[in-house]
């Protein structure tokens, strides 16, 4: 689990927030330290904190879950969030989701990280030329503007470049290997197994959850809107790349499963 243990620490410090002002954050070029202390200051002082600099940065609403293996550590809420149980859009959190169900895969035996592409999706564009952990690791060639409609080879292969299309595709190659979609494959392997009920793969069970108001910045004044989820496969950033929900208190039930999940290794090749 070495590698989702790593995507979830690139993607998951288990602070969403849902609208950040434009411009220079008064906290950006500041060292976020604390001195020797017992353990309960450390977060009454992250706790300070926070609620300084999302008054100060004007945010609009903050969560946070702070977790080790078996206890929540901080559990708080900022601005207009309700509940450390109401949910938000994940953004590219979500990608930790899709690489998670891939390893699932592959200790099934259903998935070769060193296999090609066109092993899972016969008629994928450059798909004897890609590997599973490449995409895993936008290290395909893909470029960060493709999507499912019109990627290929573009980059240099095993140099990092992010690109959302990489996930998207693994969400197809989930869908073919299971024999499910993409969202009922979430649901079933990993929310209800972790009881992660604030959590969902669509806006029609998002907004259910109770999902927090979004905003966008027009000339400095937040105004509110309506989430734009994708309306098919053909765009730039699809379900598996970028538009799970969930609350921080899930995402703390998320952290804590892979803490406790025993150290697998793989071999396997850039």
């Amino acid at each position: 689990m070495k590698l989702i243990k790593s995507l979830c620490f690139l993607f998951c410090f288990v602070i969403i927030c849902g609208v950040f002002s434009f411009g220079m954050n008064p906290y950006q070029s500041q060292t976020f330290a604390f001195a020797e202390q017992s353990e309960s200051n450390v977060y009454n002082e992250i706790d300070s904190y926070l609620s300084d600099a999302c008054a100060k940065a004007h945010f609009s609403a903050m969560s946070i879950t702070i977790v080790n293996k078996e206890n929540v550590l901080l559990s708080k809420t900022y601005g207009d969030c309700e509940s450390t149980d109401t949910p938000f859009l994940l953004g590219s959190v979500s990608k930790s989701f899709t690489a998670l169900c891939i390893m699932q895969l592959v200790e099934q035996d259903k998935i070769n990280l060193n296999a090609k592409l066109s092993n899972y999706l016969p008629n994928a564009t450059d798909g004897n030329k890609i590997t599973i952990l490449q995409l895993l690791n936008h290290t395909s060639g893909l470029s960060e503007h493709q999507n499912l409609d019109n990627y290929k080879i573009v980059e240099k292969q095993g140099v990092h470049k992010y690109a959302n299309v990489n996930y998207s595709i693994l969400g197809k190659i989930i869908e073919s290997v299971s024999g499910q979609s993409y969202q009922d494959y979430v649901v079933e392997n990993i929310f209800e197994p972790l009881s992660m009920s604030k959590s969902a793969t669509s806006y029609e069970k998002a907004k259910e959850n109770g999902l927090i108001q979004t905003y966008e910045n027009w000339f400095g004044i937040n105004t509110k809107t309506t989430p734009k989820f994708p309306e098919s496969d053909n765009t730039w950033i699809t379900t598996s790349a970028g538009y799970l929900s969930a609350s921080t208190s899930d995402l703390g039930k998320y952290l804590q499963s892979i803490y406790a999940a025993e150290k697998v290794s793989y071999q396997a090749t850039a």
